[in-house]
């Protein structure tokens, strides 16, 4: 009997320190495949108007390709050349939507990049609130 007792003592410290793990070779594909990537397009608005993209209008965009959006935000981008602050110029405003990483091909063939490009010509982008200007006149 003591002999049985030390085969299952020493059967179950064996196994309670192995740390095995069991893992079906489908979820690595899974978790592949759940990598999220941030995209923009420029909002194409200029200053002193209420011109331009929204949100919504862009993530119609990526909908109507079938791609997901897990979210979406507002941003400008930096560290490059400044528009002029003149009433009718551009802006370096930017919508930003999070997609699946698989989906980057197709949104790139709709207009958008991957912000990761930014940095390639030594541009960041920074986040900020979405907001409607209105003309003060």
């Amino acid at each position: 009997m003591m002999t049985f007792n030390k085969l299952v003592l020493g059967s179950f410290v064996l196994l309670s320190t192995c740390g095995c793990v069991f893992a079906d070779t489908d979820d690595s594909a899974k978790y592949a495949e759940s990598k999220l990537t941030k995209v923009f397009i420029s909002k194409n608005d200029t200053q002193c108007n209420a011109d331009g993209l929204s949100l919504e209008e862009t993530a119609s965009y990526l909908k109507n390709a079938n791609i997901a959006i897990r979210a979406s935000e507002c941003g400008v981008i930096t560290g490059g050349p400044n528009f002029a602050a003149v009433c009718g110029a551009g802006t370096s405003n930017i919508l930003i939507h999070t997609i699946d990483s698989k989906d980057v091909v197709e949104a790139k063939k709709l207009g958008f990049a991957d912000v990761m490009s930014l940095s390639e010509r030594k541009r960041g982008y920074s986040v900020n609130a979405c907001r409607l200007v209105e003309n003060k006149y």
